[in-house]
């Protein structure tokens, strides 16, 4: 056996087996000619996604298509915002309009928001660093207040 017929039977060949490309159109060769010797017992099967529309090239896109509002990080801040609000009774539920209290939660996503600010920190213009700021300190002070009048009182 001569050299380049050694490299060939010990070199890695590498197959893109993905259905999908990068802007998330069907690929034609998305299966690979060689079917595999030994299938994977571990292996979990993932859900059928369905196609996005043609004309939508990101996510962002097929939102805005739909009627969502575009998405970015002010939004999800106030998002979060809201949701602890709604935990600490202090709103109504968006949609079911009904007024819960889960001191838990609330402080949970107080703090997710807080690691968020963390982790961000230096990654903010000026108006983003500004609404988590006073997001957190908003939201720590409804919660101690809701903390120190007990959980039965608004």
């Amino acid at each position: 056996m001569d050299r380049e017929e050694k490299e060939g039977a010990n070199s890695i060949r590498v197959v893109d087996r993905r259905r999908f490309n990068s802007a998330g159109d069907s690929q034609p060769n998305s299966r690979s000619e060689e079917p595999r010797s030994e299938p994977t017992p571990t292996a979990a099967k993932a859900p059928e996604s369905p196609q996005r529309p043609s004309n939508a090239t990101t996510p962002s896109a097929a939102h805005e298509e739909a009627g969502y509002a575009s998405v970015d990080f002010s939004g999800f801040v106030v998002s979060l915002a809201t949701q602890a609000m709604v935990l600490l009774g202090e709103m109504a539920h968006p949609q079911t309009n009904t007024v819960m209290m889960d001191l838990e939660g609330a402080r949970q996503t107080i703090d997710i928001i807080a690691i968020l600010q963390q982790k961000t920190k230096g990654n903010l213009n000026s108006e983003e660093e500004r609404l988590v700021s006073e997001v957190l300190a908003s939201l720590r002070l409804a919660f101690v207040n809701k903390t120190r009048r007990g959980p039965t009182s608004k």
